[in-house]
């Protein structure tokens, strides 16, 4: 098991430098040090005038691909949650992965599973990286270091999916992990990189109104998960059964605009 110790390193600064303490990790390879995140926030913002034309993603969900005025699958970071994890990891897969012309998306997954509940992300196509992030020890200044490093060995990335959210509830450092996933997406924002947020949480309180050929739902007064805070658009999976489905309530948060839709279970 990780074990943290106070250590006192004498350092010779030439240049800028972020005040106060630093972690470290030791290991066999040596010492690393693990910059705070405020570290990555000063870096300057990539060019955005040199980034190359690119076949634009598509949403991958007929509903918001041909829904006129929607934003752009690559300007959002997308929040999806809801009671049922595989539906969310399912729907959270499926977005964005694929451009326009039907190629793959190249993704990285931001993996916060435990070891051996890892769920199916069927869309993740070829060429995905994998950054395992299950560790209950593992800190925020880890996981941004394990991130950037990624992005840069994996190259071309055209989304990022963080998740599931839920493991956090069981962290030693779930606070920290929540600061550094904010960190993340500031990131992957400046270098405009799409990115999917996904949480399975306990079931939110529906009520609905059922007559003269219509179906209403509304949501009591429930807060909902922590995943939303991330989001310029939500996507919210309220199950059924199986023979049903589920319906999908998707909100533009930046507008104020939503729409509701059924979709078929998963694998059904």
């Amino acid at each position: 098991m990780p074990e943290e110790h106070p250590v006192v390193v004498t350092k010779n600064r030439f240049g800028p430098a972020a005040p106060g303490p630093h972690l470290l990790a030791m290991g066999p390879g040596g010492v690393r040090l693990l910059p705070h995140p405020n570290a990555y926030l000063s870096l300057a913002p990539p060019d955005r005038g040199q980034a190359p034309a690119q076949d634009p993603l598509r949403w991958g969900v007929d509903q918001l691909d041909r829904t006129p005025n929607w934003p752009p699958f690559g300007d959002c970071v997308t929040a999806v949650h809801g009671a049922d994890a595989g539906p969310v990891s399912w729907m959270a897969s499926r977005l964005g992965g694929q451009t326009c012309g039907e190629e793959a998306a190249a993704t990285l997954l931001v993996n916060l599973s435990r070891a051996g509940r890892e769920p199916d992300y069927p869309f993740l196509g070829p060429g995905s990286t994998v950054v395992p992030a299950g560790d209950a020890y593992l800190s925020g200044h880890a996981l941004l270091a394990a991130v950037c490093e990624a992005l840069e060995r994996a190259g071309t990335v055209r989304r990022v999916l963080i998740g599931d959210l839920r493991s956090l509830r069981t962290s030693r450092l779930g606070d920290s992990f929540r600061r550094a996933i904010t960190v993340v997406v500031r990131l992957l924002k400046d270098r405009r990189i799409p990115v999917v947020v996904f949480e399975t949480g306990k079931p939110r309180t529906w009520a609905v109104t059922m007559g003269q050929g219509q179906t209403t739902f509304s949501s009591f007064a429930e807060i909902e998960p922590p995943v939303v805070d991330f989001a310029d658009v939500t996507i919210e999976l309220v199950s059924t059964d199986a023979r049903h489905g589920f319906w999908v309530f998707a909100s533009d948060l930046r507008r104020g605009v939503g729409m509701k839709w059924n979709e078929p279970w998963p694998h059904a």
